[in-house]
């Protein structure tokens, strides 16, 4: 069993321990990250593939996903590597089938929903094709493992009139401005909670949305939000607590699911319908902003998706717009002389 060890001029090794004696390896560096990252590989490398099991395989190769992945997204797999333990087994990595994933899925459906189902799913993918990568397999057995169908619903969003009704309920200023802030920026929940003084440029009337330790942007890539007069007051009012911009009355920092439990206590008080929640504040932005004018293109690059077509699953027209368009038809046509209507229809006989 090898260990990683810190010697006395600052160099890290890899030791190992052979016939009574210990081997010491350099790994040729001083700084703790690197050397748990270079110990992780030489581990890898030296383990016996075909007798790997899903749970070492995923140790083994953590500090190197740790250096690539958020920790929200390092917890998730830690969450699913026990989930398919404990329903499957925690067996070798050569002995999981097809079958096997089609079974987990299954049994998951009886506490979680198919889209969070699809999404294990898609992680475990990734993480046996590591395995496939590192030489621990051949193929990968949940590539052929098929995920869900879902429905494509158009995603629910609130009126003026009812996002400020629901504002009277949220009695927590602290909230109330991330409220806000959602419905102005069209940021997502996770990326407000994690947003930093350090990200926001009030001269420049700019907000970047950065990949940080504990909170990876979904798509990965950085973008630059533009700020509203309405944004620039409330970020210009207020009190820095912290590195973070939004913080509890308690001084604590926000959690996206504290900040979800909130939206749906207060949506419930308001009446509103189960299908909005806290992301909606997001399609309602996105919406609003469509209905005034705003190119689909230029919402692409505000809301930071990979595809114009995601931006149009969000840019749906509220029922208002919709009547408001019948109704301009309606009055166009009633407001034609019926006798004009019989004369031009005679002419065409």
């Amino acid at each position: 069993m090898a260990s990683l060890f810190k010697r006395d001029n600052g160099v890290f090794y890899s030791v190992t321990c052979r016939r009574g004696g210990r081997v010491w390896k350099s790994l040729g560096t001083k700084d703790e990250e690197q050397a748990k990252l270079l110990f992780a590989e030489i581990q890898l490398s030296s383990q016996k593939p075909a007798k790997q099991t899903l749970k070492e395989f995923w140790l083994s190769i953590k500090p190197i996903m740790e250096k690539e992945l958020s920790k929200n997204s390092i917890d998730f797999y830690d969450y699913i590597v026990h989930q398919v333990s404990l329903l499957i087994g925690n067996k070798r990595l050569r002995s999981y089938s097809v079958l096997d994933f089609d079974r987990y899925k299954v049994l998951r459906l009886s506490e979680i929903k198919k889209i969070t189902a699809n999404k294990e799913i898609r992680t475990l993918r990734a993480l046996f094709e590591r395995a496939v990568r590192y030489g621990y397999m051949e193929s990968n057995p949940v590539r052929r493992c098929n995920i869900f169908k879902i429905d494509q619903s158009v995603p629910q969003i609130l009126s003026m009139d009812q996002f400020n009704y629901l504002l009277t309920f949220i009695k927590e200023k602290e909230l109330r401005d991330v409220v806000m802030m959602a419905v102005l920026t069209a940021m997502r929940a996770g990326e407000l909670v994690h947003l930093e003084w350090n990200d926001i440029d009030l001269l420049g009337r700019v907000i970047a949305v950065k990949n940080k330790p504990a909170h990876r942007v979904k798509t990965g890539k950085e973008r630059l939000v533009p700020m509203s007069t309405a944004v620039y007051a409330i970020l210009s009012r207020l009190e820095r607590k912290g590195e973070r911009v939004f913080y509890k009355s308690d001084g604590q920092p926000y959690s996206v699911k504290f900040v979800s439990d909130k939206f749906r206590k207060y949506r419930k008080q308001a009446g509103l319908s189960e299908g909005i929640h806290v992301h909606s504040l997001r399609h309602t932005s996105l919406t609003w902003m469509h209905h005034n004018g705003i190119p689909s293109e230029s919402l692409r690059h505000i809301a930071g998706h990979s595809s114009i077509q995601t931006t149009h699953i969000y840019t749906h027209a509220l029922p208002s717009h919709l009547l408001e368009a019948v109704n301009t038809l309606n009055n166009n046509v009633t407001s034609i002389n019926p006798k004009q209507i019989n004369e031009n229809c005679s002419a065409c006989e």
